[in-house]
């Protein structure tokens, strides 16, 4: 999922994800895939990372609560 996640976000700035699939951004030989301006900073970093646990949280409180015994296994 967070690959998934990577690839709408490359479509939503660079209009392509061509780059996420064949390797790191460092690598010589596939660093011409990406742009110049690629990645984002650490404060887009942590903004994304508290958005994922808000819209997550609700979910994983809900499965929480849930009673029945053979959800005790999972």
């Amino acid at each position: 999922q967070s690959s998934s996640l990577a690839v709408l976000l490359s479509y939503i700035r660079y209009g392509h994800g061509h780059g996420i699939w064949y390797g790191p951004a460092l690598d010589p030989e596939s660093a011409a895939l990406f742009p110049k301006d690629y990645g984002y900073g650490l404060l887009a970093v942590y903004a994304v990372w508290l958005l994922v646990i808000l819209i997550l949280y609700p979910l994983c409180r809900w499965f929480a609560e849930l009673k029945h015994p053979w959800l005790s296994y999972l």
